[in-house]
């Protein structure tokens, strides 16, 4: 971050690291660490079915970090810590 990275570039490169992907998390997991992660507390019981029942139905990662890389709490997180959100590019 100190290098001018965003808050995107620092996540895909954690997300998307061989590390990570081979860890083959469950949707659940993925959901917890996202929340963990991006948001910095645990998910709530409604929320975290909502993006489980996404994935579930279908929607791929990308799309689920997207939902909470752009979501207002984690952008008001990153503006309150003077960090620049960026655009995810996976």
């Amino acid at each position: 971050l100190q290098n001018g990275l965003t808050a995107c570039d620092i996540l895909e490169g954690f997300l998307y690291s061989e590390e990570f992907e081979i860890s083959n998390f469950t949707n659940e997991q993925y959901v917890d660490i996202l929340y963990r992660t991006l948001l910095g507390r645990n998910a709530d019981a409604a929320g975290k079915a909502d993006w489980v029942g996404r994935l579930n139905a279908g929607q791929s990662r990308s799309q689920i970090l997207a939902g909470f890389a752009y979501s207002i709490e984690f952008n008001d997180l990153c503006r309150e810590y003077g960090i620049k959100v960026g655009t995810l590019t996976r």
